[in-house]
């Protein structure tokens, strides 16, 4: 079925109309319309969401009971709300900024709006995972978010999914984890829970169940991006390069300052000894974010011609000069270049760090030189990886 709608304003008085038309005829199956007055939006809302919702599950049989969760009886925060949500779709750092600004004003007007803590929470996550922010600063204030959220909604799926998240990359304990993915799930989690249990199992080695997972994701959300990252995550851990270069491509043409892919890209090319490919990726860097330091990565290149000892050089100035953005990069990157005793030194670092990406070394296609060293299988243990 489709819903369709309208809104005129006049005033102060706002008249609505919706209806539910079934698509394989064109068959109205609900239609209804609604005077109020601009005051009174959030009671209308409501009222029209629990017709729809009604009409749908008469449609369907043995529906499970829809949860409930506490909205906001503030129609300016929820606008707050609805506003930030938006920019945070665009999945670019200065977007994401202004949306949090206005998701953090909505939570001072109400201070029990759980699901704008989780979209606070999302940008946090984003922004840890990203480099965004410190890893210690970047920690506190997402879970600071999410707990702010399971208070105002304890029956919150999404911030018991992103907890379970936080759970699993920061405490390294994955049945514990794994528990918080369930309940979310069983409380309704969405898309976006089912994304992040996905990739928690991507990095188990349990590429079978992280599909599904990730496949439902994207069923509930063909969209979003993060799901799609994490399928090219998964299939790149599988080294199964030309399908992940598939997603990746796509979602480079679809989201044109997305920087996740065209780094995912640049790693497969490493793995596929394409030089131009790295060469491609840097000079999409460099033009999208000129300020960016791609030293690093120029190192990459010279070592993928066959000049390892001129790419160490640059490899040891870029770590002497702190040009090296995240340990766990300049351990890829050392590995890569077949200095292995500085690869295993950084990986280290980035576990002290808890720098999450540590979590990948299990199925790292750049680590499987010094896969087999046993300070790399201790490693493995220390993050929960191995029994």
């Amino acid at each position: 079925a489709a819903l369709d709608g309208s809104l005129a304003k006049q005033g102060d008085r706002i008249r609505i109309t919706a209806q539910l038309i079934r698509a394989s005829d064109g068959y109205h199956l609900w239609s209804k319309g609604y005077d109020t007055r601009s005051g009174d939006m959030m009671t209308v809302q409501q009222e029209i969401a629990r017709s729809i919702a009604a009409t749908i599950r008469k449609l369907g049989q043995n529906l499970p009971e829809p949860a409930v969760h506490p909205g906001t009886a503030s129609p300016e925060a929820h606008d707050l709300y609805l506003r930030g949500s938006y920019l945070l779709s665009f999945k670019n750092v200065d977007s994401m900024k202004k949306g949090l600004a206005l998701l953090e004003q909505a939570v001072r007007i109400d201070p029990t709006y759980a699901m704008a803590y989780v979209q606070i929470a999302d940008v946090e996550f984003a922004f840890l995972y990203g480099g965004v922010v410190s890893q210690k600063e970047g920690e506190e204030r997402l879970k600071t978010a999410l707990e702010k959220a399971i208070q105002a909604d304890p029956k919150c799926a999404e911030a018991h999914g992103m907890m379970a998240a936080v759970i699993h990359s920061q405490d390294w304990d994955w049945p514990r984890a794994e528990t918080e993915f369930k309940l979310a799930i069983e409380q309704g989690a969405g898309p976006t829970t089912r994304s992040l249990y996905g990739w928690s199992l991507t990095t188990q080695g349990r590429f079978s169940d992280a599909m599904t997972q990730l496949e439902i994701a994207q069923d509930l959300n063909p969209l979003a991006t993060g799901q799609r990252m994490n399928q090219a995550l998964l299939l790149y851990s599988q080294r199964r390069y030309r399908d992940a270069k598939n997603i990746l491509n796509e979602l480079a043409r679809e989201h044109t300052e997305m920087g996740s892919p065209h780094a995912l890209l640049a790693q497969i090319a490493m793995m596929e000894k394409d030089c131009a490919g790295i060469q491609a990726q840097i000079d999409w860097w460099r033009r999208v974010y000129p300020k960016l330091d791609t030293t690093l990565d120029q190192a990459l290149v010279t070592a993928c011609r066959g000049n390892d000892e001129p790419a160490r050089q640059i490899l040891s100035k870029a770590a002497v000069s702190g040009q090296a953005q995240r340990s766990y990069n300049m351990g890829l990157s050392s590995a890569y270049v077949h200095e292995s005793d500085l690869a295993l030194s950084f990986l280290e670092k980035a576990a002290a760090a808890k720098e999450s990406a540590i979590l990948n070394i299990k199925n790292e296609p750049m680590l499987d030189g010094i896969r087999r060293d046993p300070r790399f299988i201790a490693l493995e243990k220390r993050v929960g990886l191995q029994p």
